[in-house]
């Protein structure tokens, strides 16, 4: 015979729904704290909890004036009032929401605001009173100041004058080896290098992280990290194979492949990853955390100009074609070199692996 799942109880099922309803509004508090930055607590009305699990504005259908006082304001009060009440109270000092629209939704308004790139729509009682961003906040009182932003860095080189000038040009690209934008970078600077060669510094440093138990990770996973690792090993143990390497690995992704087309040690190689390839990331994840990031070090590729963050795509929309990236770093250099006159390929390596004049056409994104 066969058991019967036993029936739930009231009592159980309402503890159910409570979970439920809170693992919710804890989901949509921790989004709403991601896009606005720390949170704040406003003044919750108790009576209008119940829009915060689910917005649950459908109660409200029928309403031709607000569901709080009766009023109602304009559109274009309502818009600069939630733009100036955010403004003052919720997101950090140095940073500021603007209102891209305003509907009316079921009794409330809807204001589509745009904050840092990002369309997020919010809600506010046609009256003026209430604003709905996770929490209820009561647009007459005024919370405490928001904290001060981390001072930003500079903004990156974005002509030839801007660059930072040495008597030895260095141009240094932070990637993840399996980031297409980060290939497509590698991809362009390989014809930088070889056209060079001990005339400029042209260097791929790998973006690192480190867990709790003080191992380097990458971006996207473990193949990743030790695709990272033994690029780093070849970039410091056989120079002379990694140019010749990596040209083989953005091109086809076939690691194996690439070894003995470049004429790696493969048995140096692997003592390299075995023995000192941890102590070498470690090194790169030390120096993205501690000098590359504050300098405006974000995502795979970052560019940097004899230690200067550069944003490639403002000398050329094809901002990582082999080209463009010897003129950026001609840029750098106190005197000009004869090489920097010779014409390289001006398009854009395709995103992933792959030879320039294949693939797609390219955009200035990252990883």
């Amino acid at each position: 015979m066969s058991r019967k799942r036993p029936k739930h109880t009231n009592s159980e099922k309402r503890e159910e729904k409570e979970e439920v309803k809170n693992k919710k509004k804890a989901e949509k508090e921790k989004f709403l704290k991601r896009i606005f930055g720390e949170e704040k607590k406003g003044v919750v009305l108790v009576a209008a909890v119940f829009f915060v699990i689910g917005f649950a504005i459908s109660a409200f259908m029928g309403f031709s004036g607000s569901p709080t006082t009766g009023m109602v304001v304009s559109k274009e009060d309502i818009s600069a009032k939630v733009v100036d009440y955010i403004n003052n109270n919720i997101v950090p000092a140095g940073s500021s929401v603007s209102a891209v629209s305003v509907e009316e939704e079921n009794g409330l308004y809807l204001v589509t605001t745009l904050y840092q790139g990002n369309e997020i729509p919010v809600y506010a009682t046609k009256d003026g009173i209430l604003l709905l961003v996770g929490t209820v906040y009561d647009m007459t009182q005024e919370l405490e100041p928001p904290p001060e932003q981390p001072e930003q860095p500079e903004q990156p080189a974005a002509t030839c004058d801007d660059v930072e000038k040495a008597e030895k040009a260095k141009m240094e690209a932070w990637v993840v080896s399996m980031c297409p934008f980060g290939t497509q970078a590698m991809n362009g600077m390989y014809y930088v290098a070889e056209l060079f060669g001990d005339k400029a510094d042209v260097i791929v440093r790998y973006i690192t992280g480190v867990d709790g138990d003080g191992n380097p990770t990458a971006m996207h996973g473990a193949d990743e990290q030790n695709e990272n690792q033994r690029q780093t090993c070849l970039r410091e143990e056989q120079p002379d194979k990694f140019w010749d390497y990596i040209h083989c690995y953005v091109e086809t992704g076939e690691a194996e492949t690439c070894e003995t087309t470049a004429g790696v040690d493969s048995d140096a190689l692997d003592d390299c990853f075995e023995n000192r390839g941890k102590d070498y990331m470690l090194q790169e994840a030390a120096d993205w955390a501690t000098i590359y990031q504050p300098a405006g070090g974000r995502g795979s590729p970052s560019f940097f100009m004899n230690g200067v963050k550069i944003n490639e795509y403002s000398f050329s929309q094809n901002g990582r074609s082999p080209d463009n990236l010897k003129n950026i770093l001609c840029c750098g250099m106190n005197t000009q070199l004869p090489e920097c006159s010779e014409q390289l390929n001006t398009a854009n390596p395709p995103r992933g692996y792959g030879k320039i004049g294949t693939g797609e056409p390219s955009n200035p994104g990252s990883c």
